[in-house]
Order: C-alpha cells, then sequence, then structure tokens
C-alpha cells in the first residue's frame, strides 16, 4: 500500500486538497486536450514524465478520493513514459494499492483499453488481467 506523503510544495498540496472537484476536473480536461491535440509528438514525449510525475504527485497528495481518481485518471490518460506504462497494469491488478484510491469496473476496464491502445504488443494479455 502506498501512503501519500504530503510534500512542502505549497503548489501540490494547495491544487490537491482545496481546488473544486469541478474545477480541477475541467482544469485537467484541458491538460488532455493541450497535451494530445496541440502538442507535438515531439513535445508530448518531452512533457510526458513531467506530466506523469506531476499528476501522480498530485494524487498522491490529495485528501479526497474524488481528487485522488481525477488525478489518477489523467496520469492514465497521460501515461507514455516505460515507467508510467509499467506502473499502470499494477493499479489495474491490484499488486500496486493507493490509498484512497478505489477503482470501479469500468474505471479497471478504461484503464485495460488506454493501455491495449498504448502498448499493442501486450493488448492481449493486458485485456485478461
Amino acid at each position: 500500500l502506498i501512503r501519500a506523503t504530503h510534500s512542502d510544495d505549497p503548489v501540490s498540496n494547495g491544487v490537491a486538497s482545496t481546488c473544486p472537484f469541478e474545477l480541477l476536473f475541467l482544469m485537467l480536461r484541458q491538460v488532455r486536450k493541450l497535451n494530445w491535440y496541440l502538442l507535438s509528438d515531439a513535445a508530448r514525449t518531452l512533457a510526458a514524465a513531467t506530466f506523469e510525475e506531476s499528476m501522480w504527485t498530485l494524487m498522491m497528495c490529495a485528501d479526497r478520493p474524488s481528487n485522488k481518481k481525477i488525478f489518477f485518471d489523467a496520469y492514465r490518460d497521460l501515461a507514455l513514459t516505460r515507467r508510467a506504462l509499467d506502473q499502470l497494469p499494477r493499479v489495474l491488478n491490484e499488486g500496486l494499492k493507493v490509498e484512497g484510491l478505489t477503482e470501479s469496473e469500468t474505471d479497471g476496464i478504461a484503464l485495460a483499453t488506454n493501455l491495449a491502445i498504448k502498448l499493442p504488443d501486450s493488448a492481449e494479455q493486458i485485456v485478461s488481467l
């Protein structure tokens, strides 16, 4: 089980714990759109590790389960690095538990679908988890 450790970073702590759910949802939807529609492949690859680290840190620092879920969904959708793509199946098959993060069956299907698209060589194995 991974427990959130609050950093001294006021931006991470402020956004993760005080931003209203609706605002977080809208902001992260815009980040996804910018990432997938406006960045070039090269720019997206350069930004991937920073996006992933930010979303994971914000998720771990979030006090509310609903906020944890929003950050996790953004992490899932923005994941491109080998590290993130290796970490996501561990969440899917419950080898990696994040305190306060609950995943429904629908969330598991979305995660498996996302991984199968990003890792086509492993798609059959992923969808059978």
